[in-house]
């Protein structure tokens, strides 16, 4: 797993592709701005939720305000190549596939 300069150099004032690791279907575009404050847009509908997120140790963490039902959720990084990385849920299982959408 990314430590924790590693997650922060991948997400902090990044925008990514979120992909599906299921159907490796672009779902969605997540900003991370540089503050603390982040965005989701879903591809199929076109809304837009805001939340905030963070970091803790070599974990970062989101909370949208609608997506996932407006819960805390926290990340784990795997590094799988220049500006692509695998997200895991804190119990293990696979999230989205995050993809730089600029360097």
């Amino acid at each position: 797993m990314m430590s924790p300069d590693e997650v922060r150099e991948f997400i902090l004032g990044k925008t990514v592709q979120a992909i599906d690791p299921e159907t490796m279907n672009v779902v969605a575009l997540i900003s991370y701005d540089p503050g603390d404050t982040c965005r989701i847009e879903h591809l199929d509908t076109k809304v837009v939720d805001a939340g905030v997120y963070g970091f803790t140790d070599a974990v970062y963490w989101t909370t949208y305000e609608t997506f996932r039902d407006g819960t805390t959720n926290s990340f784990a990084l795997e590094y799988l190549g220049p500006g692509r990385a695998q997200a895991y849920y804190d119990d293990g299982r696979r999230a989205f596939l995050l993809v730089h959408t600029t360097p």
